[in-house]
């Protein structure tokens, strides 16, 4: 796996992905309808890549990261959106939120 700049817009890191797994926007739109319902369109997808300055929700950020399936490291957004998702409440639930939180800290309790 090349270096991600750490910088890396998404729209760029979106369209790296992609096109390292040899997959049209089609076919990735195709993938995120068996992850989300009811996925993100080609054209979504081209407008997402095309523009540095658009931010996906997180959600979006998870399908598409599950549809591409990236490695560690390979797509930081979607690491960083897996990594929010632990702690949020709408996103995993109050009780595995809380869960997730104290394991947290208790990792940092030395």
């Amino acid at each position: 796996m090349p270096d991600v700049p750490k910088d890396e817009p998404f729209a760029t890191q979106l369209r790296r992905v992609r096109e390292a797994r040899d997959i049209s926007r089609s076919v990735l739109s195709h993938r995120t309808g068996s992850v989300g319902d009811p996925g993100i369109s080609p054209s979504g997808i081209e407008a997402l890549e095309r523009n540095p300055d658009r931010r996906p929700t997180d959600q979006t950020i998870l399908i598409l990261g599950e549809a591409l399936d990236p490695d560690p490291g390979e797509f930081p957004a979607y690491d960083l959106a897996r990594a929010r998702a632990l702690f949020s409440e709408s996103a995993s639930g109050f009780d595995t939120a809380w869960r997730n939180l104290k394991r947290l800290r208790g990792s940092f309790d030395v």
